[in-house]
Formats: C-alpha cells, sequence, structure tokens
C-alpha cells in the first residue's frame, strides 16, 4: 500500500483566469502562463523547505508545472504575434480587394514564423529589431541560449522520469549537510532561484512582443489605411534593460 499523499496546499479553484490577470485575449492568456509559473515555484519552495529537493512527488509536479508554464507562455507570445500579424494582414487585403491570405496552421507555430510576422510591423512605424535580436541570442543552439536550455530542462521532464540531480555534501561541519539542487549544463542550481530568474526573464521577452501584437490590431482592428494614415511617432520596442543581466546568470 504507498504511503498516503500528504497535501499542503489546496488546488485553487477561482477567480477565472482573465479575472486573475486583469487582462483578456493574447495578453491575458500569456499573463496567466507566468502566474501560473509562479504558483508552481512557491509549491516547490514550500515542499523544499519542508524536504529538500529530493525526488519527492511534490517537487516534481511543482518542477514539471514551472518548466512548462515558463516554455509556454513565450510559445503563447509566439501564437499572439503570428495571429495579431495575420489579422493585420487580413484588414490589408480586404481594404485592397484582394482574397484573405491563408494562415499558418496553429501546429506549425513557430519563433521563425513569429519572426517574420515580426518584420511587418516597419509598415506600422514599430521598430522589433530589439525584440528579434534578444529571441534570437536567447534560443541559440552553440553557445545554448539561455531559453533553449529552460526549454530542454522542459522537454527531460516530458521525455525522461524526472530532472538529473546535483548534490553538495558538506563535510567538516558540526552537522554534515547534504544540498539537492537541479543540473543544469554542467552545474548545480537552487531550482527555486533558477526557475524564479526564469520566469523574470520570459516575462520581459514576451511583454514587448504583446506590445507589439497591439500594434498590430488596436482596438480590435481598424482598417490598415487608417492605421497607416494615423500611426503615432515611430515605436522602438526592446526587452526590458535587466534581461541581458538575467539572461547571464542563466547562462553562467
Amino acid at each position: 500500500m504507498p504511503d498516503e499523499v500528504v497535501n499542503a496546499t489546496p488546488w485553487p479553484d477561482g477567480p477565472r483566469y482573465m479575472e486573475w490577470v486583469g487582462a483578456t485575449g493574447w495578453r491575458g492568456w500569456v499573463l496567466f502562463k507566468l502566474r501560473s509559473a509562479d504558483w508552481y515555484v512557491d509549491r516547490l519552495e514550500e515542499v523544499g523547505q519542508r524536504l529538500g529537493f529530493d525526488r519527492y512527488i511534490g517537487v516534481e509536479m511543482a518542477l514539471d508545472g514551472a518548466l512548462a508554464a515558463i516554455s509556454a507562455a513565450f510559445d503563447a507570445t509566439v501564437g499572439a504575434v503570428i495571429e495579431a500579424a495575420e489579422e493585420f494582414e487580413d484588414q490589408a487585403a480586404r481594404d485592397r480587394g484582394e482574397a484573405i491570405p491563408k494562415r499558418i496552421e496553429q501546429h506549425k507555430y513557430n519563433w521563425r514564423h513569429a519572426r517574420g510576422k515580426l518584420a511587418l510591423a516597419t509598415e506600422i512605424g514599430v521598430d522589433t529589431s530589439k525584440i528579434v535580436e534578444a529571441v534570437n541570442s536567447a534560443l541559440e543552439e552553440d553557445p545554448i541560449g539561455w531559453l533553449t536550455r529552460v526549454r530542454r530542462l522542459r522537454n527531460a521532464t516530458i521525455h525522461n522520469n524526472t530532472l538529473a540531480r546535483h548534490i553538495d555534501v558538506n563535510v567538516g561541519q558540526p552537522t554534515a549537510q547534504t544540498v539537492w539542487g537541479i543540473s543544469v549544463g554542467n552545474r548545480g542550481e537552487d531550482p527555486v532561484e533558477y526557475l524564479r530568474t526564469a520566469r523574470q526573464a520570459v516575462e520581459l521577452l514576451v511583454l514587448p512582443m504583446l506590445d507589439a501584437c497591439d500594434h498590430f490590431a488596436p482596438l480590435g482592428m481598424a482598417t490598415s489605411g487608417a492605421i497607416h494614415r494615423d500611426r503615432p511617432t515611430p515605436v522602438i520596442l526592446a526587452p526590458g534593460n535587466e534581461l541581458e543581466t538575467l539572461a547571464t546568470r542563466l547562462s553562467d
């Protein structure tokens, strides 16, 4: 008979996710993923303080949930960029009396497609080059970018039985102490600190991308001609200044 599962934190019931994050639409769904990541990391910290980070079910559930939510916040933003740009393209085609272009199927959404759509922002006076540069760097394969590393950890929790652990045993102290962490690359990381840093970095990366969506599809959808005619002073969208510092911390 397996040991009884002790649930110290009740599963949340409400409110509805739009009320929880104070937003709807694309932005609401992305913010929901970020808030979900916060919730899972908080649960990880709670069980870690009681038991450490050995392979307890509470630790595994929280690791899995946090990594999934952090990665999903970026994936949801990629989808938002593609859909917002396609709305703009659709309206432009209607204005010209042309057929609506075929949309990208959702299962084919990826950063390459979103990057191509962001290039359209120059038509409405929005410079997204800094966003593209930051995402390209985060998704580097060689050397491995910080977001690529996070996504690989997410994949490891899907395809493997658990994340590799890094164990430090402090000897020579009045009381020997074993410190459990997770292995990230060739180093050990406190999982709570690492995941909170990754979540903050993803937020800084995706918020300007959501701002680009708002420029593509303001207040529902104006005609593309009106957007061109009434566009404001050119806007440069870029991740927050802290992103470079966080990226360095995640990559060291």
